[in-house]
This record gives structure tokens, sequence and C-alpha cells, in this order.
């Protein structure tokens, strides 16, 4: 039984045991990169002299070329930044609210665990082929789904006929995305990973979060979908319930799968957290271990969608 309602029970405690740390660390990093971005945004504009005025729109083919020139230049920029600073941050981030759940707590410099110790292009790499590998799965059906719909409503509006290769390609693209979340579910371990065992290599990181996922991808996804209700809360509010709590708890709760599951199968590594439920020991011990040590549970726990 994959224990949902302790790990969330697990994250509010550590969430109420370090609110302010938990969501202001966060929320000040959010505001640095969104002055960075802005930064990258502004740059391209200068370049070209300023934003145009309605008589200065380019017309002609320099002009148009060196506005494409200047489009291609952000936009590999923006890659670069994603693969090389954001991927990495985003890893570290997820190592932070980790830190948190284990009871070892974090701070600011948490989140850029991945540059430290030599540890930058391990990350860099593992979050890169990660990405790279749950695009590539999906394209196995997207691409021909795509050209399939594409062809078929093409045909349907000027022929009155081709609907049936259009439900093909609408049900290949839709099974793309499918296995895309499938895939993602397999691979989100990686991030904890490549920071949280740094003895590990990236394949190493690849075999373990595929170990630790066997059977477990829906309760993952369950997971996940428990917390439906505070989003629609989250829209209600314009996302700043999603700040100030939804988004730290549901993090917490993801650092919490990954300890659960990391216990499971890397015992020695992980004392389990320091924030626990009243009911954290009994209903911990209740969980059987998988002869194989496979972590493959089923899920039989049903928990409110708000307060679980």
């Amino acid at each position: 039984m994959f224990p949902r309602k302790q790990i969330k029970a697990n994250a509010r405690a550590a969430l109420s045991a370090n609110y302010w740390p938990v969501v202001g660390y966060p929320l000040l990093l959010g505001l640095l990169l969104v002055v960075i971005m802005v930064v990258l945004a502004i740059g391209p504009i200068l370049s070209l002299g300023g934003l145009p005025d309605a008589s200065s729109i380019a017309t002609t083919e320099a002009a148009l070329a060196k506005n494409l020139g200047t489009t291609l230049l952000t936009d590999t920029v923006s890659i670069l930044l994603s693969v090389f600073f954001i991927n990495v941050l985003a890893a570290g981030e997820l190592f932070f609210y980790y830190k948190f759940y284990s009871g070892s707590r974090g701070d600011f410099g948490t989140f850029f665990e991945g540059f430290k110790n030599g540890l930058y292009l391990h990350v860099v790499g593992g979050m890169f082929l990660m990405s790279l590998f749950i695009s590539l799965w999906s394209l196995i059906f997207v691409l021909p789904g795509t050209i399939l719909a594409v062809i078929g409503f093409t045909s349907l509006m000027l022929t009155g006929s081709g609907e049936v290769m259009f439900i093909i390609g609408a049900i290949l693209y839709i099974a793309g995305i499918v296995l895309a979340f499938v895939k993602a579910y397999q691979y989100s371990m990686i991030p904890y990973l490549l920071i949280d065992k740094p003895e590990f290599t990236v394949s190493d990181c690849f075999n373990m979060t595929k170990k630790m996922t066997k059977g477990n991808k829906w309760n993952l996804f369950v997971l996940d979908l428990s917390f439906i209700g505070w989003i629609l809360l989250s829209f209600l509010t314009v996302f700043i319930l999603a700040i100030f709590y939804v988004g730290p708890y549901m993090r917490l709760a993801s650092a919490g799968a990954y300890d659960y599951l990391k216990r499971i199968h890397m015992p020695e590594a992980t004392e389990g957290p320091v924030f626990q439920s009243a009911s954290y020991e009994a209903d911990y011990a209740s969980v059987e271990q998988p002869a194989d040590n496979t972590g493959t549970l089923n899920n039989t726990t049903n928990d409110d969608i708000f307060d679980e």
C-alpha cells in the first residue's frame, strides 16, 4: 500500500514547522528569475533601438532579416539558459523541499546545490537527457498523429472525406501525450537522485528511477491528482494560495514520495522524515515491503482532496 495519506500528513507537518523558509526562499528565487528574464527580454529590444512605433515598423528585407536574427538569438539564449541554468535550479529546488521534508532543513544556497562540488555537468547532463527522452517518447505517437490529423482534416475540408485518418491521428496524438506523462513519472526521481546521490552516474540515476517507480507510477499520479481541490482553489485566488500554501505543500509531498521510495530501495541511505503525523510509525510499519524489492505497491487509501 502506497502511504499517500501519511506522506501528505508529513508534508503538512514539515510545512507548518518551517513555513516561512519553505515559502520565502522559493518566492525570493522566483523574483530573482523574473528579474533575469526581464533583463534578457529587454536586451534584444534595446539592441534594435527601443520599441518601434507605427511609422517605423520594419518592412524591408534587411530589417526583417535583422528581426529574425534577433528572434533566433533570443530563442537560442533561452534554450541554453534552460539547459545550463534553469534545469539545474529546478533540481536544486526539488532537493530543497526534500531536505525540509527529511528534517535536515535547507536554505537559499540549497537551490544552487547542482552548481557545487563538481555536480554541475552531472546535473546538466542528467536533466537534459531526462527532458530529451520524455520528448522523444512522446514524439513516437505525437509526430505521426499530428501529420495524420492535419492530412485528414485538410482532406475533410477539401473533399468531405478523411475523417477516419483525422480520428486515427487524434488518437495517436493523445496516446503520445499519455506516454509523455507516463515517462515523466518514470523519470520523476532523477532530479532528486542527481543531487542526493552524487556517487551515482547519470546511467545509475536512470536505472534507479525506473526501479523506484516500477508499479508506482499510478500511485504518483494519484498523489498529484489528490491535490485537485487545492489547485482549483488556487485558480479562484489568482494563484495567491498556490504561492503561499498549495505549491510548497505539493512539492513537499512529492519529496515525501521520493523519501518513501528511497527508503524501500536504498534503506541504508535514509532515516525517514523527522516531521511525522501521529499515526506515522504505525502506518509505515504496516506497509509490506515487496519481496523482490521492486517497490510494487498498490494504492488502496482514499483521502479527501483538500485535507489529506
